[in-house]
């Protein structure tokens, strides 16, 4: 809905950025998305998970401006990372990222209260992040001297039906209780203003090659019970 914003802060902002990077000899990490991707399966053709080498494919006007964004940083600093990730989520008691939004509807669900139903897409697919880890493997690049485009995503691709239910069952929430406060639509029926991937997320291949690893869902939800 604010095409010009987007491009400027996506698009145009980022290589600002690199120039200044370039001129002052500071090194520079960017980070993208899976949004790069999604077209292709409107139209009968590829799917994820995609790897760093698959042709980007936009579905959003979003997505061109973060294509934009990778373009113009490699351009200006070819040694520059650039890091593809989707569906980054931490422990953020206040934050928007989907663990916490899931995690407040169970909550209050669990506490007898009746929200209205979370609509859940459950026809789209993808790699969910978590940011520590994400961190941690971003760092281990950098320290290492690596450029170019990275993906660095979490080791589970599924549904976002799956993901909901894999919630439930890490925090102990009553499967039959929860299930209720979801309402599962295909995204078509959302009626979202922009188009989304649907059968994304991304690899892991060329930065597990490096003996760089962002673990499983398990292995992030384990880290949130600890902070718990």
């Amino acid at each position: 809905n604010e095409r010009d914003l987007c491009w400027r802060m996506n698009a145009e902002g980022p290589g600002v950025v690199a120039e200044e990077c370039a001129r002052l000899g500071y090194k520079l990490t960017h980070f993208s998305t899976e949004y790069v991707f999604g077209q292709a399966e409107y139209e009968g053709g590829a799917v994820g998970p995609f790897s760093e080498e698959d042709p980007p494919a936009p579905t959003s006007w979003y997505g061109k401006s973060k294509l934009e964004g990778e373009t113009r940083v490699l351009r200006i600093m070819p040694e520059a990372l650039v890091v593809r990730t989707t569906m980054v989520f931490s422990w953020e008691p206040k934050g928007l990222n989907f663990l916490m939004q899931y995690f407040r509807q169970l909550t209050e669900l669990a506490e007898g209260r009746e929200p209205a139903p979370f609509r859940i897409p459950d026809d789209q697919i993808s790699t969910p992040t978590y940011a520590p880890f994400l961190v941690e493997s971003v760092c281990r690049l950098r320290e290492r001297g690596f450029s170019g485009i990275f993906n660095l995503v979490g080791n589970d691709q599924l549904s976002r039906r799956e993901l909901v239910e894999r919630v439930i069952s890490a925090f102990g929430f009553d499967r039959e209780r929860s299930l209720r406060g979801f309402k599962f639509l295909k995204t078509a029926e959302l009626g979202q203003a922009a188009r989304r991937p649907l059968t994304a997320g991304l690899t892991m291949r060329k930065a597990h090659a490096l003996g760089v690893d962002l673990g499983s869902l398990e292995d992030a939800f384990a880290d949130v019970r600890r902070l718990l």
